[in-house]
């Protein structure tokens, strides 16, 4: 956790809980939040209205207010990728809701801001910003921040502009033989990223510490993870004869370097190599939807690719797994 603690006074109004912040320790100290609590409730024995900065009277916490908390308690110290989720927030979400009331914002409303990010930005933006307003809602209710039926769940996104790209039977000798020609470092480098599915940054972090070779294990840890978990992914063959073929003489921590120093951004070299294999149009990513596909057309288990992706959405797996139907 990050450690910061605010100060609220918390009341309810007409059978709605509103919640107004007083400041953040250890900006406001204990004694004068007190006080400050005590001029309220003095107020509000003389029947007063308190208006809290940011929401309407009788309304309870700005969805600007509830985010500002999720970001600082939840998001921050759990997810690596907190800054991407702040600039989706506050650059699609929090023009249209940001000043809305938690309490008022009601589905048809999130249905329409998808639909609208959807429209201009695709269906994964728009995935994206719905699973970020319905973890701070989320966050709310379990903080009893907020008490309302989540508003963001069940909301309907299309899949029509989801990247289905990946590297086909006919395309695979071309990537291959194109691999075998190119610098020994990135051949080892995209092997390793076609045959585990890992995401580019986990495999340029791999650490030989990591790594079973005779079990065939490899731990990701959790720093290097998209959701903050390590797991466990069990290694093919293939990628267990790139990784025994480098321990041969590879003696730092690092399972690829390049002179023993940490490779430069692999997006250079695989403009390269996919101009040398024919497939121009074939991201660095597309390669983990590669797995993910020819697992599926040999009749892996749905759950398995789940895993080997570690994925938590199960939609994000089923967008892989429909390409082989």
């Amino acid at each position: 956790p990050s450690g910061a603690k605010a100060f609220y006074h918390v009341r309810r109004v007409h059978g709605r809980v509103r919640w107004q912040k007083l400041g953040r320790y250890p900006d406001l100290k204990l004694k004068p939040a007190k006080t400050a609590v005590d001029r309220l409730n003095g107020k509000l024995a003389e029947n007063k209205d308190l208006d809290a900065p940011g929401t309407q009277p009788g309304k309870g916490l700005s969805l600007d207010q509830l985010s500002a908390e999720w970001l600082e308690e939840h998001a921050k110290p759990r997810n690596r990728s907190w800054r991407v989720q702040q600039k989706i927030y506050k650059r699609l979400i929090s023009p249209t809701l940001g000043h809305v009331p938690v309490s008022s914002i009601k589905r048809r409303n999130v249905q329409h801001l998808a639909t609208g990010i959807e429209n201009k930005s695709g269906s994964a933006m728009a995935a994206k910003a719905v699973s970020i307003l319905r973890a701070i809602i989320t966050a709310g209710n379990d903080w009893e921040l907020v008490d309302v039926s989540n508003p963001a769940n069940r909301i309907k996104l299309g899949l029509r502009d989801s990247r289905e790209r990946y590297v086909d039977e006919h395309e695979m000798g071309g990537l291959l033989t194109a691999l075998k020609k190119d610098d020994d470092c990135w051949h080892d480098f995209f092997s390793l990223c076609l045959f585990t599915g890992a995401r580019k940054h986990n495999v340029l972090g791999m650490k030989w510490e990591d790594i079973d070779l005779e079990r065939g294990i490899w731990t990701i840890p959790a720093p290097n993870t998209k959701t903050g978990r390590s797991y466990r992914l069990v290694l093919g063959t293939d990628a267990l004869a790139v990784l025994r073929r480098r321990r041969e003489w590879e003696t730092g921590a690092s399972v690829i370097t390049r002179g023993n120093k940490e490779l430069p951004d692999p997006r250079y070299a695989w403009v390269r190599i996919r101009r040398n294999a024919g497939i121009e149009d074939v991201t660095i990513h597309d390669l983990r939807r590669t797995l993910a596909t020819w697992l599926s057309s040999t009749g892996a288990e749905f759950h398995v690719i789940k895993a080997v992706l570690a994925h938590q959405d199960k939609t994000t797996t089923e967008v892989y797994a429909r390409l082989s139907d």
